[in-house]
């Protein structure tokens, strides 16, 4: 759960957004205004405030542990999970109490490949599908890779 309030005069780059996949400004999201709601396209709400909350349930599909590739490419698909997911919130300008503002919601399911090198760091390739729940949108579709954790 995310909550946030800013005051003042705010320029456009001070702002809190909200929408997309985890990913969808850089590959940190560290020290950034922009927030995941999976299902919906990138910045979608902007504001002053912020509140969001996204809960995971992650299991295992399958441990494969076999490498792909040719003989100099060290690189082997270690594991396949997945995720089910629902995320909610709203960024939106005015007074943060009392909040009197609509939640957007979405649902969605991802797939995890998680690979290891050599001598590197595991990179995970994910692929994902999000579906707004308070609108009539169709479902949303997103790619990323990152650094596994």
């Amino acid at each position: 759960m995310v909550a946030g309030t800013a005051t003042g005069e705010l320029n456009k780059e001070e702002l809190f957004y909200l929408g997309g996949n985890a990913n969808n400004t850089s590959l940190s999201s560290v020290n950034r205004g922009s927030f995941p709601l999976r299902g919906f396209p990138s910045n979608a709400f902007s504001g002053n405030n912020l509140l969001s909350f996204s809960a995971e349930y992650r299991f295992p599909i399958k441990s494969v542990e076999k490498k792909i590739g040719f003989d100099w490419a060290s690189v082997f698909l270690d594991r396949i999970s997945g995720t089910l997911f629902l995320d909610a919130g709203n960024s939106w300008e005015g007074n943060f109490i009392p909040f009197d503002q609509n939640i957007h919601a979405s649902a969605g399911a991802e797939l995890h490949f998680k690979f290891k090198q050599a001598r590197g760091t595991p990179l995970t390739l994910t692929i994902g599908a999000g579906k707004s729940l308070t609108g009539d949108s169709a479902f949303r579709f997103y790619f990323q890779t990152g650094i596994s954790f």
